[in-house]
C-alpha cells in the first residue's frame, strides 16, 4: 500500500491519475456506506483506479446498524470488481453509528466480524484510539488478530505517535491526514512503511 488514499466519492480515471502522479501507488475505496448500504460507485471506482494504474483497495463503513447479512452482499461486490489489494478495511470509527453502551457494541462488532470473517476475505481494522475506546473499551481485543490501520491526521508518516489499544502492539498502516482535497478528489492520506 505504500502511500495510498481514502476515497469514498466518485473520482474518473484521469482523477486517479493525478493522484498517481503525486506520488500515490494506491486507492481505498469505499464499498459500504454507514447505514445507507453498499456504495452505488465502488465498482466505477475501482475501475478508474485500475486504469490509472493504481493498486485497488476497498474499505467499509462499518456501523453497529448495519445488517449481517449484508457482509455476503459486500464480499461479492469487492470479488467481483477483482480488486487488487488483499485486505478489506473495516472502518469503526464514528460513535454516534454504535450501541451507546459499550457491552451492545461489542456484541455488535463480535457478529459483524464474524460475518465478514465468513466470507473468506483478508480482512483489517481501520479505527483511532480514541473513537476505539469510547465505542467499545480501549482493551476490547476480539480483531486484534488483524492488521491495523490506525488513524491521527498528525500529518506525519510515522508510527512514533502509536499507543498500543485492542490489543494491538504495533499497525500496519497509518491514516495520517484527513479530509483534504487533491486532483478534485476529497481524500485521507495512508502512509505504510
Amino acid at each position: 500500500m505504500s502511500n495510498s488514499v481514502w476515497v469514498s466519492q466518485l473520482a474518473s480515471t484521469s482523477a486517479f491519475g493525478c493522484l498517481q502522479s503525486n506520488g500515490y501507488s494506491g486507492a481505498l475505496i469505499r464499498a459500504y456506506r454507514t447505514i445507507l448500504g453498499t456504495d452505488p460507485n465502488f465498482t466505477a471506482n475501482i475501475q478508474n483506479v485500475q486504469s490509472a494504474g493504481m493498486t485497488a483497495g476497498a474499505w467499509v463503513s462499518l456501523v453497529g446498524q448495519m445488517p449481517t447479512t449484508d457482509a455476503a452482499t459486500v464480499a461479492q461486490k469487492v470479488k467481483d470488481a477483482n480488486v487488487q489489494d488483499a485486505v478489506l478495511w473495516l472502518d469503526t470509527s464514528g460513535a454516534n453509528y454504535w450501541p451507546s453502551d459499550q457491552s451492545s457494541a461489542q456484541s455488535a462488532f463480535t457478529s459483524l466480524l464474524a460475518a465478514f470473517k465468513a466470507t473468506g476475505l483478508s480482512l483489517g481494522i481501520s479505527t483511532a484510539s480514541s473513537d476505539w475506546s469510547s465505542i467499545f473499551g480501549a482493551d476490547f481485543s476480539p480483531a486484534s488478530d488483524l492488521p491495523l490501520m490506525y488513524a491521527h491526521f498528525d500529518g506525519v508518516q510515522s508510527f512514533s505517535d502509536f499507543a498500543p489499544f485492542g490489543g494491538w502492539s504495533t499497525p500496519t498502516a497509518k491514516t495520517y491526514s484527513g479530509d483534504t482535497r487533491l486532483c478534485g478528489v476529497q481524500i485521507d492520506r495512508i502512509w505504510q512503511p
